[in-house]
């Protein structure tokens, strides 16, 4: 399944020939992931546990539940039953900042930064 551009933006990480790579460029309905433009048909990276420890969240007290601080700014995720959505929040101390229903590695991507202006995979 190749991963919508419009929902990209640089910094976004996407699956290029089974290797999790950075978008560094977007431009004439193409996506460049690796160092020098390359026609290529890019795909979406599922969230999974897996992928959720490796990016430093904690599991919290339930099964599905997960959690990653940054600085005073919780990042909350919750896996349903189907593991194919994933609802992630954003809070601190004193408010929260929203939800949203993600699938995949680039849309949490998006949201954290929308959010906190931060990446979630610095590099």
């Amino acid at each position: 399944m190749a991963v919508d551009i419009k929902q990209l933006r640089i910094g976004s990480h996407v699956e290029v020939n089974g290797v999790r790579r950075k978008v560094l460029g977007l431009g004439c309905g193409r996506v460049s992931s690796l160092p020098h433009p390359v026609n290529t048909e890019v795909n979406p990276i599922p969230i999974t546990p897996e992928l959720l420890v490796e990016l430093g969240f904690e599991r919290g007290s339930g099964e599905r539940e997960w959690h990653k601080e940054i600085g005073e700014t919780w990042i909350g995720i919750h896996l349903f039953l189907d593991r194919e959505r994933i609802r992630v929040y954003v809070s601190d101390y004193s408010a929260d900042y929203g939800n949203m229903i993600v699938r995949y590695l680039h849309e949490l991507e998006n949201f954290i930064y929308l959010i906190l202006g931060k990446e979630l995979i610095e590099e």
